[in-house]
């Protein structure tokens, strides 16, 4: 485990999880941004909002609840009509008649407010790489990660924002220590092409003097929380995300993501490159143990 150095990187006592590795199980963000946390004590109803979950869900998944929620409906009342006997009179077909056009008008009312909720959300729509790289950087090396926009939004003022979470020894105890990681460029003025976050890894850097194989008995993460301003909703946007060890690939540099077109007249930006990396030798500045 790693033992606490004195040294003049600055931790981060506002990130929301405590300092007790005991008391937390994986990593503190999925991949997606989405933290790591199942919440028990209370019934599944009280635990989980119904409109957040149908925003959160994906297209198809969306879509696919609909359907099965509307041919269940009618499998019901079809059910009912089956056994009570379709009749034009009677309070029995009346009243289950009248219930049906209710549910009806409800169902299309809720399912209208969903898809409005669902396209009217601002949302970041970024991609950020898949892996962190150790890179060579100036006479050094730096952490490196990249991200762009994939949608046709406007984002502008992006900041963004690297914390390094990791479980240290201090006096023979283990203790969870949140680091914030100085960048190269934090802001940025207009997100329109990719931007490769740097942090450089030197004297007065928690990662300095580390290894691969401390990277992963200490449990380090890295936070990524990125916020800019959608100039079409008019509203801040946020997007998160988070690297574990195996997702660091040591002695790596990014391949240039975007080019000018055939006739010069634009710039084309490839977004099935962003993950896309060559080897690159950084001797034994981040050894692997």
């Amino acid at each position: 485990m790693i033992q606490r150095r004195k040294q003049p990187a600055d931790t981060d006592s506002a990130t929301g999880y405590g300092v007790n590795p005991s008391w937390t199980g994986g990593r503190f963000l999925h991949k997606n941004g989405r933290p790591n946390v199942e919440r028990r004590g209370l019934g599944w109803i009280k635990r989980h909002s119904w409109y957040h979950t149908f925003l959160q869900l994906s297209r198809w998944k969306f879509f696919g609840v609909l359907l099965v929620i509307y041919i269940s409906i009618n499998l019901v009342f079809a059910t009912l009509y089956f056994f009570i006997g379709i009749s034009p009179v009677g309070l029995v077909t009346s009243s289950l008649a009248t219930f049906e056009a209710f549910l009806g008008l409800l169902n299309f009312a809720i399912a209208t407010g969903l898809f409005y909720g669902r396209f009217s959300r601002p949302q970041a729509f970024i991609h950020f790489s898949h892996n962190a790289l150790i890179a060579p950087y100036q006479d050094g090396i730096a952490l490196m990660f990249r991200l762009a926009p994939y949608k046709n939004n406007y984002l502008s003022n992006a900041h963004v924002k690297l914390t390094l979470a990791r479980t240290e020894d201090e006096g023979g105890k283990a203790v969870s220590r949140f680091y914030t990681l100085p960048l190269e460029i934090e802001r940025i003025n207009t997100l329109n092409l990719s931007w490769t976050v740097v942090h450089p890894i030197h004297e007065q850097s928690p990662l300095y003097g580390t290894t691969l194989g401390d990277w992963m008995q200490s449990q380090s993460e890295i936070l990524v929380f990125l916020e800019a301003f959608d100039d079409t909703f008019s509203n801040t946007v946020i997007a998160r995300a988070s690297y574990a060890g195996d997702e660091l690939v040591v002695g790596a540099r990014f391949v240039p993501m975007y080019h000018k077109s055939t006739d010069g007249s634009v710039t084309v930006m490839e977004l099935d490159m962003l993950n896309a990396f060559d080897r690159a030798d950084i001797g034994n500045a981040f050894p692997l143990s």
